[in-house]
């Protein structure tokens, strides 16, 4: 990050919280790591006008603020170069976004053209993508086709302090009107998380309301893009909160924090003190 080369960084985010395609509390916590960077962010506020002049350049913000900066750097999402590219001459759709358009097999509307990867839509991440040009391949090839599940697609925030998310967020599953148990438990006490600084750190699972049904699973955590993975199988309903307790994940690894919260759900921390 650039903050922590000691310049000076400020964010401007239109709508009401960062990241504000995650839950409030994740974004919150990485809101909090930011400031102690020193980095300055505006929530609900827009750049109505971007001054450039030979001294720098000035951002006017919407609550009349002015920012002066060296460079400015717009990220508002992504959208695909899928125009003037001859798509239309060899019949291949695209959506209202530009999108290419695929079936279950990742043909577009010309059947002998295929399409995977960032350019046929969301999650745009490339180990999506990566799985999607392999089921491509065998599909070319005639073999067995995999249909890839979508909601098993990690997504990974860098920010530092880093943030990783399985399935459903707490705002997605309240637009379904699906009944949840939220279980949240801070990992500050671990010992790798206290030596690498992670202290707004926290692991939060979305449960169904009367099974074990995992919906989501939500870290903010020091290497939270590498443990995801060792939670896969959790939400997979591969493995019981009971063998997870009895898993001996390495000590002074983040990884112990799936052995921490299956003891919490099942109320018997090690850790922790559980009120009764």
């Amino acid at each position: 990050m650039f903050a922590n080369l000691g310049v000076k960084v400020y964010i401007v985010e239109a709508l009401q919280h960062i990241l504000p395609f995650i839950d409030k509390d994740l974004a919150l916590a990485i809101k909090q790591y930011l400031l102690k960077k020193n980095v300055t962010i505006y929530e609900n506020i827009f750049v109505n006008k971007i001054e450039i002049n030979k001294g720098g350049i000035k951002a006017i913000l919407s609550n009349n603020e002015r920012i002066e900066v060296d460079k400015v750097l717009i990220a508002i999402g992504r959208m695909p170069k899928t125009s003037g590219i001859g798509l239309k001459n060899v019949f291949v759709e695209t959506d209202q976004h530009g999108f290419i358009k695929v079936n279950e097999r990742y043909q577009t509307s010309n059947p002998r053209i295929y399409s995977a990867g960032d350019v046929i839509g969301q999650p745009l991440l490339a180990h999506k993508a990566l799985l999607e040009s392999i089921a491509v391949a065998k599909n070319i090839a005639g073999e067995e086709i995999f249909k890839l599940n979508y909601t098993l697609i990690p997504l990974t925030i860098f920010s530092g302090l880093e943030i990783a998310s399985i399935g459903y967020t707490e705002k997605e599953l309240k637009n379904k009107n699906i009944k949840y148990r939220r279980i949240r438990l801070p990992i500050y006490f671990l010992s790798s998380v206290k030596i690498k600084n992670g202290r707004y750190s926290f692991i939060k699972i979305l449960l169904d309301e009367e099974s074990s049904r995992v919906y989501g699973i939500h870290i903010v955590a020091p290497n939270a893009s590498e443990i995801i993975s060792a939670y896969l199988p959790l939400y997979m309903g591969k493995i019981e909160l009971e063998e997870i307790a009895r898993t001996p994940y390495p000590h002074l690894t983040v990884s112990e924090s799936l052995r921490e919260i299956a003891e919490y759900i099942l109320g018997e921390p090690i850790h922790i003190f559980l009120k009764k």
